[in-house]
């Protein structure tokens, strides 16, 4: 049984955003739980994607490498060098500057190939067409979308000009902060994953919506409890029910702030909504407004 390799044939990109100065990995494979072997990264400073013939290593040896002020270039290079299996591998690496380098060995089943340059790589193998890259390098180039739903796009994009010439079936993409906190669980944006499904992409992108809903009601739980701010906590807990609309949580602490602030009647009217969901928010709200957390 294989633990530290896998046939990773695939798509890849790592990116940075210039205006947020976020950095991403992410890609999508035919082989089973693409997330767990081919994407790394690391806030603050850069991130890896490793795979053809997989040699997970290169994930957690890359970072350290920009770590200790290597350059993209001279990491995928002191990589490979050591490796008597390149022809078979395939690398992307980013550092917190946006500096790119990627690597496709000769033995790469085709059609294999990358795409480099500030702010962009990204590389394939096993691809069903030539068309794969260069679709995702001009839509990436033309898109305005922000910047975690364009590199979902993207890979979109070239699932939509052949992708993986086995099909489709994991996903996943890690979105870190421009800069370390240094408190662990908020340099990570995104962390998305989706291993086994017929469209992982679309599955990734519902996660992605999914979690920036949760991301908003957070906001909202600050600007309600710690900033004592109302108005911007209902702007926030609004976002979060449009991009989740069948969740009925967003609506919940929607209603309990209206509550709150004294406007009953729009409260209880919103609660209808939510009580459709399930009898048990009712007890659940009888709870929180009987006991005032």
């Amino acid at each position: 049984m294989k633990s530290a390799a896998g046939h990773l044939n695939t798509f890849s990109l790592v990116a940075k955003d210039p205006k947020s100065r976020k950095i991403c990995v992410a890609g999508t494979s035919h082989w089973f739980a693409y997330a767990t072997m081919v994407p790394f990264i690391e806030v603050g400073i850069g991130a890896v994607a490793t795979q053809a013939e997989c040699k997970v290593s290169y994930g957690t040896e890359g970072l350290a490498l920009i770590k200790k002020g290597m350059k993209p270039k001279d990491v995928v290079q002191q990589l490979i060098g050591a490796d008597v299996q390149r022809d078979i591998r395939q690398l992307l690496v980013i550092d917190n500057e946006g500096n790119t380098a990627a690597f496709t060995g000769s033995k790469c089943v085709k059609f294999a190939g990358d795409f480099s340059e500030q702010n962009l790589a990204i590389a394939g193998n096993m691809l069903a067409t030539e068309q794969v890259i260069p679709q995702m390098v001009e839509f990436y180039h033309s898109s305005n979308l922000p910047f975690e739903l364009k590199v979902l796009k993207t890979l979109q994009k070239g699932q939509e000009a052949g992708g993986d010439i086995r099909g489709k079936r994991s996903a996943g993409m890690l979105v870190a902060e421009a800069k370390d906190t240094g408190t662990f669980w908020k340099g990570i944006s995104y962390n998305l994953r989706t291993d086994d499904n017929p469209n992982p992409l679309q599955e990734l992108e519902r996660l992605y919506n999914i979690a920036t809903a949760y991301q908003y009601m957070n906001l909202g739980d600050t600007e309600y409890y710690e900033n004592k701010n109302n108005e911007e906590a209902l702007k926030y807990y609004q976002k979060a029910s449009e991009l989740f609309p069948e969740n009925p949580e967003p609506k919940f602490w929607h209603a309990k702030l209206l509550w709150d602030m004294g406007e009953k009647e729009k409260a209880l009217e919103l609660m209808k909504f939510v009580e459709k969901s399930g009898e048990n928010w009712r007890e659940y709200w009888n709870r929180i407004v009987n006991d005032k957390i």
